[in-house]
Order: C-alpha cells, then structure tokens, then sequence
C-alpha cells in the first residue's frame, strides 16, 4: 500500500493549521497555543473572567504579553448554550500569511469549560477565492500580532452568545415526573373549593327564601323541617369549601409554573 500524505484541511480559502477542543484542567486556569515555525512560535493565551469589564455580556479583552506572545481575555465566556466568535478572530502574520481563529464555549454549572477552536492560515492578498480580491493590508511584520487590529474587531461585534435569553435545564427524568406529578396536583386542588362554595352560596339563598316565607311547605313538610335541612346542608357545603380551600392554598405554595422551573437545578444531581 503506497504511503499516505498526511490530509489537509480547507476552509474559505484558509488552511486549517490546527482543531480540536480543551477541557480546562482548572477554570480559571490559562489555554495556551504556540504556533508557527521553531525559532518564531507565536503564543496565544486564552484566559476566562466573569464579570467585569464587560458587565453581563460576553467581551474580549486583548492584552500584549511580549513581542510573540498575546493573552485574550474572555469575559463572561459561561454559557451553557454557547459563546463564541461569529467571524474568524484575524490575529496577526505568521511567515507572511495571516493567521486566524474560530472558538467557541461552553460551560454546564461550575464545571470547567470546554473550548473548542480552529486556527486558520491564509494569504489575504493572493486569494484566488474571492472576487474582487480584498485590497491589500497595511504593511506588518512577516510574523507578530496586530494586537489595535484585534481590540477594532473585537469592537465591532466579533463575539457572540448563543441564545443569550434562554437557560439550559436540565433533569433525569424520574425527578422530573415527580416534579410535575407534584404540580399537576396542585393544579387540581387550586380550584376544588369552587364547588362546594357554589353549592353552599345556594343553600344560603334558599334558606333565606324559606326564613322569610312563614307559610313555606314542600312535600308536606313545614318551614321549620325546611330550614333544618337546609341549614345543615349549608353548613356541610361550607366545611368542605373551607377545607378545600385550606388544601388550596398549602398546594399553592412553590408550586407555580416558576417556582417549577426554579425546582428543577435542585433536582440535577442524583442523591
């Protein structure tokens, strides 16, 4: 069998120098890439923050370390569904090509995060990809980092997360059938008092009816006989209303449809 070259990856016009992914050994533990020919290796460092300065919202933060080596900090980079650049991130020349990356986050609860990246070397000038072909960039350096030309697309928008409105939950599904089991109860106990109340509501209308008729009679019985029926009726009607009502309201408590959605990360990890 005749030996094989090693393959050679393609994208956009770009050679993909290197791909994978990295579980951080401890968040908030450094990921670091040296890049480039022996004697000219360019280090990219990649540190995670949360919080500040970016506030809420996932930021680069791009920081000269040496003339080789340049340190992107990712602010808020935590999400369970997501961050990461929506163009490829151009990072500087690396033997007269430009070099570029494509990462994205990801993190569930506190573990560390997973980080998944390409690296991507291409010619800018000599593309045969695109047409117009770009105009050609400013002078640089055969190999470096553009670090005003990173923090200019970091500025302009080259980060994302991914469905930032949404919370990813999750749950086995025995606790979550015994979570919504819960709550269907409580669903039908919210409004077992409705029907005795309605039922005692008649009955004090019809006893009053019957108090304020002296000649009332039915059946052949009096208003007196009528008045005790009904009364006792009432009262039955009433005391199930009450304790359905206290029923009611014990289920009511933690038990609306946020207070379910707030249950579920209790019920994540398995006892």
């Amino acid at each position: 069998m005749r030996e094989q070259a090693p393959p050679v990856v393609f994208a956009g016009g770009a050679t993909v120098i290197t791909s994978g992914s990295v579980i951080a050994f401890n968040d908030w533990d450094e990921i670091g890439f040296q890049i480039g020919p022996v004697g000219e290796r360019l280090t990219i460092l990649f540190k995670f923050q949360d919080g500040a300065p970016t506030g809420p919202e996932p930021g680069i933060e791009v920081l000269r370390q040496d003339a080789k080596t340049i340190k992107l900090v990712l602010h808020n980079f935590g999400s369970p569904t997501g961050s990461g650049t929506t163009n490829p991130l151009k990072l500087g020349n690396l033997d007269g090509l430009q070099l570029y990356v494509h990462f994205r986050v990801f993190r569930v609860g506190t573990a560390p995060r997973t980080f998944h990246y390409t690296f991507y070397l291409r010619d800018d000038v000599r593309r045969a990809f695109d047409y117009p072909p770009p105009p050609p960039p400013p002078p640089f350096p055969p190999t470096g980092f553009d670090v005003t030309g990173i923090q200019q697309q970091v500025a302009s928008g080259t980060v994302l997360r991914f469905n930032p409105e949404q919370e990813l939950l999750m749950i086995y599904a025995n606790a979550l059938r015994l979570r919504l089991r819960d709550f269907e109860t409580a669903i039908k106990h919210r409004d077992a008092w409705k029907g005795p109340a309605g039922l005692a509501l008649g009955f004090l209308s019809t006893l009053i009816t019957i108090v304020g008729n002296n000649d009332f009679k039915l059946f052949g019985y009096g208003r007196d006989a009528w008045m005790l029926v009904v009364g006792l009726a009432l009262l039955l009607s009433a005391a199930r209303a009450g304790i359905a009502g206290g029923i009611a309201l014990l289920h009511r408590k933690g038990n609306t449809v946020e207070d379910v959605i707030k249950d579920i990360p209790r019920r994540v990890t398995p006892q």
